[in-house]
């Protein structure tokens, strides 16, 4: 009975190490794998950068961004978007593409392609100067109004432009995409292209009353009004019918002019 349980005993122990043995194994190898994975993982660092510098704090909400926001990304776009060359549209129009929002990227893509063949035809660079911006915060866009000077090769095209540029985003709670992008009306930036003329637009390229008058004339009004001629008078009865005037030099004439008698004309046949 002594000798049974001193083998249990033993037993017993033996089980209880052999346990311990176990678990320190599987935490050995665990700390291998651990030594392994570390050594050859990649340590690059990844930073995601905003493409313009910001400089004003912005907020988001919802559906919709800040007008800060608006301001600089917009203006980090026009830049990008109208001052070209020919050697830096391609890096240029590819760079937009990527916050361009799928549903316009391949429209953009096309009007991007065909606007770098043209560019690198006709050897030109653009440069645009913003001087105002005008945001649309219930749009969730913005416009650019400014100059824009053209060089081909190296000459300076006479005559700077003046120039607008939109651009509209759309922001999905989690990243804001280019919904639109093109050329504006500098009067009237945000409205739809292709829009019909407005009143004030009217206005301005309208001619004043004067020229209009002058470039247009009324013939009906440049003719003056001719007064109404008088009806020839009718001849006197008197003189209807009078036999011709007697010729002084007819001796009758002068026989009957000379007695004090009434001068007759012989009547020809």
């Amino acid at each position: 009975m002594i000798l049974n349980k001193l083998i249990a005993d033993v037993e017993a122990r033996a089980g209880v190490t052999k346990a311990f043995q176990l678990i320190l194994g599987a935490s050995l190898l665990t700390n291998v794998f651990m030594a392994g994975a570390f050594f050859t993982m990649d340590r690059t660092v990844r930073t995601i950068l905003v493409p313009p510098e910001v400089s004003k704090t912005f907020w988001v909400d919802g559906r919709s961004v800040g007008p800060e926001y608006l301001e600089q990304m917009g203006s980090w776009v026009v830049s990008q978007y109208a001052t070209v060359s020919p050697a830096t549209i391609e890096y240029q129009n590819s760079l937009l593409l990527k916050y361009v929002h799928p549903s316009v990227n391949g429209e953009l893509a096309i009007r991007f392609k065909m606007g770098a063949n043209r560019l690198k035809a006709e050897n030109m660079s653009k440069i645009f100067m913003p001087r105002e911006v005008r945001i649309s915060e219930k749009g969730q866009s913005v416009a650019l109004i400014g100059t824009q000077v053209t060089f081909v090769a190296d000459k300076r095209v006479p005559g700077d432009e003046i120039k607008a540029y939109l651009v509209a985003f759309d922001y999905d709670g989690s990243r804001v995409f280019i919904k639109e992008l093109r050329e504006t009306s500098p009067l009237k930036p945000f409205d739809p292209p292709n829009a019909p003329a407005t009143a004030e637009t009217e206005s301005v390229y309208q001619p004043a009353p004067g020229q209009a008058a002058a470039a247009n004339p009324d013939p009906q009004s440049a003719t003056p009004a001719q007064a109404p001629t008088s009806p020839a008078s009718a001849p006197s009865p008197s003189a209807v019918g009078l036999p011709p005037a007697p010729q002084p030099n007819n001796p009758a004439v002068k026989e009957a002019l000379q007695s004090g008698a009434s001068p007759t004309a012989p009547v020809s046949r």
